[in-house]
């Protein structure tokens, strides 16, 4: 099948499901997966559809997210669910027995607490998320901050918690975002909340990372709360850009 062939029948696949899966294109296509992969990243490189971990999803309108357009976080849980976990996998490997950590908000930073359940470290956030995870024979020592329950993010925010979090000197502190420009080099989120409790973590700690799966490359928040840098990594998927600058990470065993 001819080259083009292929790309109108991705795109006319992605039109009525929204995800197809790399698997699911060789097969129907009877290509082979190293072909299929070729195409979605030319497609992703043109703007046609954005390439992830195992397949691609229909590129959605451009536009800024606010908090009243995003998708509630436990919403979020379940999509890119291997890319968060192999995200979180790559973070937990920087975390040692002894580390003051700090854990973001948001669904990526919460799946880090799986890989580090076993290590004796001090854990400070404000993910409930996280910390509904936790069980009776962990090993971390959680600090839970108080505050105001936001329902649409899943956890708590307040002035008490920003001070609670500038007592701390953290090794690591890993940051969610809503999005991130790689031309731009800024990350962004949706709320002031938000975006002041991750600027005062990262003004709290000796290592940061910035945790984000490769769809947000296509999001953006209406606040930028930080630069690139201000990390000394991000961790993500899909990176389609010809060169890896050396301060990502690309965590995708594809």
């Amino acid at each position: 099948m001819l080259a083009e062939r292929r790309h109108e029948m991705i795109l006319r696949l992605l039109d009525d499901k929204q995800l197809v899966s790399s698997d699911e294109l060789a097969r129907i296509m009877h290509v082979s997966i190293a072909t299929v992969r070729r195409d979605l990243t030319l497609l992703h490189n043109q703007g046609m559809l954005v390439r992830q971990h195992g397949g691609a999803i229909k590129k959605k309108d451009k536009g800024t997210t606010s908090k009243q357009s995003e998708v509630p976080t436990d919403k979020k849980w379940n999509i890119h669910k291997e890319e968060k976990r192999q995200i979180a996998l790559v973070a937990s490997e920087l975390v040692s027995d002894g580390d003051c950590i700090f854990l973001d908000s948001g669904t990526t930073p919460a799946y880090i607490y799986d890989y580090i359940r076993h290590k004796n470290v001090t854990i400070v956030t404000n993910n409930f998320l996280l910390v509904n995870q936790v069980k009776e024979k962990d090993a971390p020592r959680i600090v839970f901050g108080s505050g105001v329950y936001d329902l649409h993010h899943h956890c708590v925010f307040s002035s008490n918690f920003l001070e609670l979090i500038h007592q701390f000197n953290f090794d690591l502190a890993f940051i969610g975002c809503n999005g991130f420009s790689v031309e731009k080099k800024q990350c962004s989120c949706t709320s002031l909340d938000t975006s002041s409790t991750k600027n005062y973590a990262l003004s709290r700690s000796r290592r940061n990372i910035l945790v984000a799966d490769g769809s947000k490359q296509q999001e953006q928040g209406i606040l930028c709360f930080a630069t690139f840098s201000n990390f000394e990594q991000i961790l993500t998927t899909y990176f389609p850009h010809d060169e890896l600058p050396d301060l990502i990470r690309f965590c995708d065993q594809e």
